[in-house]
Parts: C-alpha cells; structure tokens; sequence
C-alpha cells in the first residue's frame, strides 16, 4: 500500500493474539498517517469511549466517531464528545518495503523524552527478537474466576514473593558490605538513611528493623 505524504488511511489486518472464539472480530484495522517528515504514525480504529470504529474527515482534518459523538484531533487528541481519553497509538515502522503495525502491547501517547523514546526501542528490538510480549501479556492479562480458591493463585503468589525476595536481596547487597568493621555501619546506614531501606530489610528478614 502507497502511503503518500499527509495521507491517512485505514489498514485491515488480522489480530496478533485473538481468543480462539474471538471469530470475525480477530479482524480488526488501524488508521495510518505518513507525515511530512517521512515518519508513519498509526491510531486505532476503536474510539475510546465505546470501542466503536471511527472514521477519518479528511476536509476536516479530524477522526469522528458517528455513533456517540466523539471527535479526535489529527494527532489523536479529543476535541470533543464523550471520548475520555486520545485515541491510542501503535508502534509502527517500515522494512523491507513492507508497514508493520505492532497491536500488542501499545501505548496510549507516545513517549515523553529522548530516555523514554530509548528505552521504548530498546524493548521493541527485544521483544521482537524474543516475543516476549506474547507469552508475559496473556499471563498478565489474564482473568481469575470469582470463585478462585487459594489453590488457584497459590503458583502465581508464590512466584511473586519470591521474585519480591529477590529484587529486595539484590537492592541490599548493592549497599551492604560485609567486612567485620564495616557491616554494622552498612545495616544502620541502610535501615536509618537509604531510602526505602527499612522497608528492604523487612522484606526480607520478615520485619522491620531500626
């Protein structure tokens, strides 16, 4: 597909990651815009009142939602209407001729900050060696029936004490030492002046100490 420069248009594709009943809805589309600068920007389709398809003015110059009202900005903004939020964006990018638009995860705005912007990249050249997204999102996104019992979690809470463990112990060890005329002077350093240190050391000695 031609993106020409300043044009928007709307892109068909099949979801990345539908529910095995997710049926026809699996098909789903994204609105693409090629700047003048040459950069792809992709919005979703869904307003973010209702999850209704909006569709795109081009004398107009903005994104309106025909079922509720809503109205959106050209950089996704709400202009008007029920829409309590931007329409959300998704990373997009070009290769080998082809756009490739990255439905999940996504971020509601993009990045503030050059950091944010290098660290947002980084995880995307990650993710898309490893596919890390499409085995931890599921997991996190998952649903516990209301009828859970403790037997249900107990894998899930076990997981998270120790990992809590873990980046506790860690942080510690990065400020204790453990020479004989020094480690006392390291406990009550961390207990009385790092920050957050009595609430490490009761994370993993079990209670907190002054």
């Amino acid at each position: 597909m031609d993106f020409q420069a300043g044009a928007t248009r709307v892109v068909s594709f099949q979801d990345a990651s539908p529910e095995p009943w997710a049926g026809v809805t699996a098909k789903t589309a994204a609105w693409v815009r090629r700047e003048s600068s040459g950069e792809l920007i992709a919005f979703s389709v869904n307003c973010t009142h209702l999850g209704c398809p909006v569709r795109w003015i081009a004398d107009s110059a903005l994104f309106m939602c025909p079922c509720h009202g809503g109205v959106y900005y050209a950089d996704g903004e709400v202009a008007a209407g029920p829409p309590p939020k931007p329409l959300p964006r998704y990373p997009v990018r070009t290769r080998a001729g082809r756009v490739e638009v990255r439905t999940s995860p996504f971020r509601s705005r993009p990045p503030d900050g050059p950091m944010m912007g290098l660290l947002q990249r980084a995880w995307l050249w990650l993710d898309d060696r490893s596919q890390l997204s499409r085995t931890v999102w599921p997991v996190l996104t998952h649903l516990v029936p209301k009828d859970a019992g403790w037997w249900y979690v107990f894998g899930s809470a076990t997981l998270c004490a120790f990992l809590a463990q873990v980046a506790s112990g860690v942080a510690l060890a990065l400020s204790y030492l453990p020479a004989a005329d020094q480690a006392y002077a390291s406990l009550q350093f961390i207990s009385d002046t790092a920050a957050f240190g009595g609430f490490l050391r009761g994370c993993t000695t079990g209670a907190l100490e002054r």
